[in-house]
């Protein structure tokens, strides 16, 4: 059996008659009990001799009985950066003596499966999935835990268009996405960005959850336009 599982342990002594009988087992694990079927787990692999004393009146019966019980591997992981669309790697902190000796099973909470060591997983949607690993020793001693990732949105691509030969002294490009991280080709960091010269701008926008999208405009001045004034006379 393995560890931190409930076995119960099953009590065959007969005696003739209708004499009543008392039990004394010792678990071989500094636990005892008295019961007739007692349930027991075992919180560290090794092997146990397991004694039953039997008692009717003055007679008694004992018997011992080693058992062997497995080490139990420890599931767990950590997910990475999830957006939709893109791979979601997932790591696999689980524990045990002898990781070779593993077998995993992955439920991503989309409809895939992957029994890989390291797996990766797409998710179409924004959104919570539960994530199930269920890790399986050679002994067949198992493990399972239960996460929810967070599946996040991208921000909203600004619908900027090539601005060719404007004729203003400048342009505000505004990324929106309040709230949300913005770094632009000149390194600035705000959501808006005064332009005053030809050139092609670029921002990259991550929302709250680090999903991130890159908008870019090419903008041009034409400042050759330019309006004089008369000069004015006394009269």
């Amino acid at each position: 059996s393995c560890e931190e599982v409930s076995l119960t342990f099953q009590n065959s002594t007969t005696v003739a008659g209708s004499a009543a009988l008392t039990y004394q087992w010792n678990f071989g694990d500094g636990t005892l009990s008295s019961q007739s079927n007692p349930i027991k787990s075992y919180q560290n692999p090794g092997t146990y001799a397991v004694v039953l004393n039997a008692t009717s009146g003055s007679c008694s019966s004992q018997q011992t009985v080693d058992l062997q019980i497995w080490e139990r591997p420890q599931a767990n992981f950590v997910s990475g950066l999830a957006c939709p669309g893109a791979p979601v790697s997932f790591v696999n902190t689980s524990t045990f003596s002898n990781q070779s000796g593993l077998s995993y099973l992955w439920s991503f909470g989309n409809g895939t499966n992957a029994t890989l060591v390291q797996p990766t997983a797409i998710y179409n949607s924004s959104g919570n999935y539960q994530v199930q690993l269920q890790v399986t020793s050679p002994q067949g001693c198992m493990s399972t835990i239960n996460k929810v990732i967070e599946v996040g949105t991208y921000p909203s691509l600004a619908s900027w268009k090539n601005v060719q030969n404007s004729c203003y002294e400048s342009i505000q490009l505004n990324a929106g996405n309040p709230g949300s991280q913005y770094l632009w080709s000149d390194n600035s960091t705000g959501q808006t960005l005064q332009v005053i010269s030809s050139g092609i701008y670029a921002v990259s926008i991550t929302d709250p959850s680090g999903c991130s999208v890159t908008a870019q405009t090419d903008i041009t001045f034409d400042h050759s336009l330019q309006t004089q004034l008369p000069e004015m006379a006394e009269a």
